[in-house]
């Protein structure tokens, strides 16, 4: 099928890709800006305990809209791109809301129910049962939003699904504010914002896709949808292991004041998402538009590698150079310890960033049960370090484990993309990317480094290293930027062959599963 001429090219290069991050990355930049800004408030009126009880009540949430979302997150795109009728894909829409509802049912039925003996798992006491409810009911509304959000994004209406995440998330903080600082409700307060301001937004993403998809349901669909979703369900399990593993291990083996201490620094480390997730977002579309060309797409990934881990990784750097000062600033000294984790969270989402620009060679296979085994892989030996280092190094055993088994997934899809010889072949500059690795890695070692310094000290030694460090990201990114301008012609080329095909032009594939089963779970 020919591309339509109106349409966009297929490559566009990098600017495109540069342009689509900056678009996802806006609205949750201004959110977690507010969030931190916040900051000493909460933990003003919140103790450490209290946030080591919300943090697993994160994680059940993590863990149940994971699992009982049924892969859907992932399945909705295939199915959704199908077919080019209207009829068809309003259906695919309401049909995935229906069985997300029922699964919602099923969570919310479960916690009222079980919902002691699901507090004494989480935090061996039933003392948090109705949290442990409330919680639940929250998960469930999770579950009925994620089809309805992925419909503004298929139809491209990024504005309006950017300003109905910002505002869920501004009602939400208005909610927390109100309950926890007015009323002085503490953690409860905090759960009951997260209900309210819930229910408040699945009733606006009703709306706005009243407004786009007529609602219908169809059985086929929905036996459609479970069939490609489920098995993706193991993915989400490794997903969660790696990411959250580290706070159980952190409440059994040392309470939960330090879960709360490290939660503080793991928040903040995971400010660094919001340049991974904008990126993910604009990734997948960008390397799929040159899957017919493997020549330019093999020389674009090894490109974007190296300006990712130029970019990217120098601003992990200053996580690491920040965590100190700004826990400081920030937090009251129960909480000083947090800076340790900050960091360390934030070089596990640099890695985890890592892994997906080594996707392409997998998706244009159409090899994307792989993923799953690597991810399998590198779960499990997150698991195995969090266990033997969190009771020798406690919260610090913590980020290590998370960052290590991030990096462990990385390093396993690489091997495996050479090991096949069918794979697009990437000539990735192990020199230089290896290279700026160990020194960016050297660099936020030396950070972790006790140091007694005044707060003022501190900052002015903060500033110093992060010139230097702009002044490192500067000369490596423009030397980017000026190998790019040089291959300009080339992709205009490309982009003009995109757009006037001859007769056997092959169709667009739809989204890949796992691309959308990230994206899901995120949302």
């Amino acid at each position: 099928m020919a591309v339509d001429a109106s349409e966009p090219a297929p490559g566009g290069g990098l600017a495109r890709l540069l342009k689509h991050a900056l678009i996802y990355g806006g609205g949750d930049t201004l959110v977690r800006i507010v969030n931190f800004l916040l900051l000493p408030v909460f933990t003003a009126y919140l103790t450490p305990a209290d946030y080591g009880i919300s943090s697993i009540l994160g994680v059940l949430t993590f863990l149940v809209v994971s699992l009982f979302s049924l892969g859907l997150g992932a399945a909705v795109g295939p199915c959704y791109f199908e077919r080019p009728e209207r009829d068809h894909r309003d259906r695919t829409i309401w049909t995935a809301c229906a069985v997300l509802a029922l699964a919602g049912g099923l969570v919310t039925a479960a916690g009222w129910t079980f919902a002691r003996e699901l507090s004494r798992l989480a935090f061996l006491t039933d003392a948090h049962a109705d949290l442990v409810r409330l919680t639940l009911l929250t998960a469930a509304l999770s579950l009925v939003a994620q089809p309805l959000d992925l419909l503004l994004r298929f139809e491209e209406r990024a504005k309006t699904a950017t300003a109905l995440s910002v505002l869920s998330a501004l009602l939400n903080i208005g909610a927390a504010l109100a309950l926890v600082v007015g009323a002085g409700r503490g953690v409860r307060g905090l759960v009951e914002a997260w209900l309210l301001a819930r229910v408040a937004m699945t009733g606006l993403y009703l709306g706005a896709a009243l407004a786009y998809a007529r609602p219908g349901v169809r059985a086929s669909t929905a036996r459609e949808l479970l069939r490609l979703g489920l098995p993706l369900v193991p993915a989400f399990a490794c997903t969660f292991v790696l990411q959250q593993a580290g706070k159980y291990l952190l409440q059994w083996f040392s309470g939960g004041d330090e879960l709360g201490v490290y939660q503080v620094g793991y928040t903040l480390g995971m400010a660094l998402s919001f340049v991974v997730s904008a990126f993910q977002s604009a990734w997948y579309p960008f390397f799929m538009s040159y899957r017919e060309r493997p020549t330019e797409a093999a020389r674009l990934c090894a490109q974007v590698m190296r300006g990712y881990v130029a970019g990217v990784g120098g601003l992990t750097v200053a996580f690491f150079i920040w965590a100190h000062p700004v826990v400081e600033l920030l937090t009251r000294p129960a909480f000083a310890a947090a800076h340790r984790a900050v960091g360390l969270a934030a070089a596990s989402q640099f890695a985890y960033g890592i892994f997906l620009v080594l996707l392409p060679p997998v998706y244009y296979a159409k090899e994307l049960r792989v993923v799953t085994g690597v991810q399998a892989a590198a779960a499990a030996a997150s698991l195995a370090l969090g266990a033997a280092l969190v009771p020798a190094c406690g919260l610090v055993g913590a980020g290590l484990a998370a960052t290590l088994g991030h990096a462990l997934m990385a390093v396993l899809q690489q091997l495996w993309n050479r090991r096949r010889a069918h794979y697009l072949k990437v000539a990735h500059d192990g020199r230089q990317v290896g290279g700026l690795l160990l020194g960016y890695a050297a660099w936020a070692g030396v950070t972790l480094i006790e140091r007694r310094l005044s707060l003022r000290l501190d900052m002015l030694w903060a500033t110093a290293q992060t010139v230097v460090l702009a002044a490192v990201m500067w000369r490596l990114l423009g030397a980017e930027a000026a190998a790019w301008r040089h291959a300009q012609p080339d992709v205009r080329e490309a982009g003009h062959a995109a757009t006037h095909p001859g007769p056997a032009a092959a169709a667009p594939l739809p989204p890949p599963p796992v691309v959308a089963s990230i994206s899901g779970a995120a949302s």
